[in-house]
């Protein structure tokens, strides 16, 4: 659809830079694919073009980038509200919360993989989805309640790979060396790299800092009372009634349509956009606004 390629470009986000494909290009080469004489072939013109055959081609308007209808079941309920209520609206109950920890203690604007900054080989280009997974192990909390010791931070780290955690630390600008007893050594192993990045860690807050999105208890409990007590067509899959809970399991696609347009959007309007005056009070400015973006994606 667009061109960006590879997994160099999975974390551009700039949808500006995001072209579209040439059409009469992308037909020329589904054509050659057709008529290829060999699956040799065939696949080396999908590895360079990315494109294959499809009965489709064959209509003369046919513009896969303006016309691939976005998958709404696992793209949208599954993926983008999924992600965004769990990771962005925090709605998780904290005596809930997995090992893995989803309350941060802070933010940082983490660079995202960019391989002017390190390179990581193509054999070990799998490792690029660990670089997110370590950016939230290194802003989960080392003080206070359900916080991690040190020793549990350095393991979740060392379970990632080498290069993901090379590229953090030059992300970072660290040294590629650790100060051991006066003397500098070159770190060359996951737990070399695991030590330097606890090391920027430590500088950084060590406590859950005031989160004006991190859903409180009493946040949690008016959306189940929402979507518990409301009166609904029984038509609806109404949402688990521990929603944010462990105990309340996978939710499928349906329970997030029903939860994301009818009873999340009551719930947070009463919670973060019921004022008199057309402009949000100063305390609720921000809420405000995450209630628009939530909205939005929302209406999707």
């Amino acid at each position: 659809v667009c061109t960006l390629e590879g997994r160099d470009c999975i974390h551009n986000t700039n949808w500006q830079d995001w072209g579209k494909h040439d059409v009469k290009t992308k037909r020329e080469k589904a054509f050659e694919w057709l008529y290829a004489r060999t699956t040799k072939e065939q696949k080396a013109i999908f590895k360079e073009h990315g494109v294959r055959w499809s009965e489709f081609w064959r209509l003369p308007y046919w513009d896969p980038s303006r016309m691939l209808v976005v998958d709404g079941m696992h793209c949208i309920l599954e993926g983008l509200v999924h992600y965004h209520c769990r990771y962005v609206l925090r709605h998780e109950d904290p005596k809930s919360q997995s090992s893995a920890g989803f309350a941060a203690a802070y933010s940082f604007p983490f660079p995202p993989y960019d391989p002017q900054i390190y390179a990581i080989p193509d054999d070990k280009a799998a490792g690029i989805a660990d670089i997110p997974k370590i950016h939230r192990i290194l802003t989960e909390p080392i003080a206070g309640s359900n916080s991690f010791t040190k020793d549990a931070i350095l393991k979740r780290l060392t379970a990632t790979h080498l290069h993901p955690l090379k590229f953090v630390a030059k992300s970072l600008n660290l040294p590629s060396e650790l100060n051991i007893d006066g003397k500098k050594i070159p770190a060359t192993d996951k737990s070399h790299f695991a030590e330097i990045l606890f090391g920027w860690r430590k500088r950084q807050p060590h406590a859950i800092e005031r989160d004006v999105l991190n859903s409180a208890q009493s946040d949690l409990k008016l959306i189940r009372d929402v979507a518990v007590k409301a009166t609904h067509p029984s038509c609806l899959d109404a949402p688990p009634h521990n929603y944010g809970e462990f105990a309340a399991g996978t939710m499928k696609a349906a329970e997030w349509k029903v939860l994301a347009t009818i009873y999340l959007a009551i719930s947070y309007v009463l919670l973060w956009g019921d004022f008199s005056s057309s402009d949000p009070p100063a305390e609720l400015a921000v809420q405000f606004e995450a209630l628009k973006h939530t909205m939005a994606l929302f209406q999707a």
